[in-house]
């Protein structure tokens, strides 16, 4: 039977945390309360775009979705209910990922969203994949809360062994809208290796597993926190290796948004230390949403109480909140601004 590497089982953690939370917030007194309540409360229901369900932004996504709702009927937050944004409910939503979700922002169709740094910055002010349609420029930021790795994955059979060894291989870039395609272009610009050098293929994570097993393609990358659920799973019934992104070549990098990291010994069971680089990724909002709801988000997302529920779950790809506003490559919300402000965060 084929091991299913992205499914339902993906999600179950992310869904325990989010029944956890929403089960303390509500007994069986208050759920009667809030059906007679809830007609007569607005009720704020608050989408955020992430990527694919196997990657690490989705899962994100549903922590922060989870910690900044607070439905009619709540609990208070000091009596072990949920600290989020009073009457709000928001919800993580499946999408190609950082470009995708860039664009749908500054189309109107999204309020908020997870997006690597570098794409943000690009959309913003109209680079790189950008600078052939109009400049997104309202993307605002609201922290920069954890860091995902890039991973090139192949065969442990085959002949890849460095970047360099990608000329004229089948290679899998992410889905269509990702932000992988522009930061594995990046890489291979300094490692002199044209883009069109090779045969490149646009699959989500599932898919390119998949073929990577099959044998339609040779390697694939893929930017998530280390571990990655699917990765590891891939990892434990069939025979990979992760190509490091080392040497000389590496201090070419023309991005200040991608830094150099190390994924550790065991991080993959029965994988030594693996070179690689990583990039920030940023809760972003519209310029649109109000200042107050901003705001609100940004001190539901730094509660001691769900700073447990991210520390927790992001463990050393987690990053604190005096690091959280630096190199965000786009302008802090007003509103986030205004938090850090009281924080004593920033001056």
């Amino acid at each position: 039977m084929p091991v299913a590497y992205c499914n339902l089982k993906t999600f179950r953690k992310i869904l325990i945390v989010v029944g956890m939370l929403f089960a303390t917030s509500l007994n069986a007194q208050e759920i009667d309360e809030a059906k007679h309540e809830a007609p007569y409360k607005t009720i704020r229901f608050f989408h955020i775009g992430t990527g694919s369900t196997c990657e690490t932004s989705f899962q994100v996504g549903g922590l922060i979705a989870s910690t900044i709702s607070k439905p009619p009927g709540s609990r208070d937050c000091d009596k072990g209910g949920n600290c989020g944004v009073s009457d709000m409910i928001s919800v993580a939503q499946s999408t190609r990922g950082a470009a995708m979700n860039a664009a749908n922002i500054g189309d109107g169709k999204m309020k908020a969203a997870l997006i690597h740094a570098d794409i943000a910055y690009m959309a913003n002010y109209g680079k790189g994949l950008f600078k052939d349609s109009s400049a997104v420029g309202k993307l605002r930021a609201v922290a920069m809360l954890h860091t995902e790795s890039i991973h090139l994955v192949t065969k442990k059979e085959s002949n890849i062994k460095s970047i360099k060894d990608l000329k004229e291989k089948r290679v899998s870039f992410g889905a269509r809208g990702s932000g992988t395609l522009e930061s594995s272009r990046v890489v291979l610009e300094a490692f002199e290796l044209a883009m069109d050098s090779i045969e490149a293929s646009h699959m989500e994570t599932g898919q390119a597993i998949d073929a990577l097993i099959s044998g339609e393609i040779d390697a694939f990358f893929m930017i998530t926190a280390a571990p990655s659920v699917p990765l590891v799973r891939l990892a434990e019934n069939f025979a990979i290796k992760f190509i490091p992104i080392s040497g000389s070549e590496v201090k070419k990098i023309n991005s200040p948004f991608l830094s150099k990291t190390v994924i550790g010994k065991n991080v993959y069971k029965g994988f030594d230390e693996i070179p690689t680089l990583k990039v920030g990724v940023l809760f972003v909002l519209s310029s649109d949403v109000p200042e107050q709801l901003s705001y609100n988000i940004t001190r539901a997302i730094w509660h001691k109480n769900n700073q447990k529920v991210f520390k927790n779950y992001l463990a050393g790809n987690f990053i604190c909140i005096k690091e959280a506003v630096k190199g965000l490559g786009i302008p802090l919300h007003a509103g986030a601004k205004k938090y850090y402000k009281e924080a004593g965060v920033i001056p």
